[in-house]
């Protein structure tokens, strides 16, 4: 399975939209962002900030958000903003969103999941479902964080993860004494 190794900023899907000037290179970025323009997910969630691993794969077409959830294993959905920075960023990314959609993790104000595809000249359309909907052309990319990986040697950094596990051994003792 072919992957890329990206490092987000800290941006919002609205702030990508407005410094992309919605185009990647002759073609738009979004199609009409009448429906979502005020929503959070747009305006207000940003890409987690790291180095994250994506699949270049779109999986689990025709499953439901709960499905592709539930068969996530140890990997991510991408929210909004992550999917519109790597259709921005990543040609071969927005290729695979050419005639199919992945979930993202985001909901819309209504509670509907946001979805993401159809990416064409005309830009990417965005969709909200619900969490059981079905299409056959609906899937999900996955990633997975890197920042808790040892870069130079390609192993956990398992001192990290000590210490927070026994700052939050900590904080449950604390809450247990009466």
């Amino acid at each position: 399975m072919k992957t890329i190794t990206v490092k987000f900023p800290s941006i919002t899907a609205q702030e990508i939209y407005k410094k992309s000037k919605n185009k990647v290179g002759d073609d738009k970025l979004l199609w009409n962002i009448d429906w979502y323009k005020d929503e959070d997910f747009f305006t207000k969630e940003e890409t987690r900030k790291g180095k994250r691993e994506i699949v270049l794969e779109i999986q689990h077409l025709g499953r439901s958000w709960n499905e592709c959830n539930s068969l996530k294993g140890s990997s991510e959905m991408l929210n909004f903003a992550e999917v519109t920075y790597l259709a921005w960023k990543y040609p071969e990314f927005r290729k695979l969103l050419e005639y199919k959609y992945t979930w993202t993790s985001s909901r819309a104000s209504d509670g509907r999941l946001v979805d993401f595809g159809s990416s064409d000249a005309d830009g990417a359309y965005v969709h909200g479902w619900t969490p059981g909907s079905v299409n056959g052309y609906l899937g999900v990319a996955f990633s997975r964080s890197l920042d808790s990986l040892n870069s130079e040697s390609g192993n956990f950094d398992l001192e990290n993860r000590v210490k927070n596990l026994e700052k939050d051994m900590e904080k449950i003792r604390k809450f247990l004494v009466f």
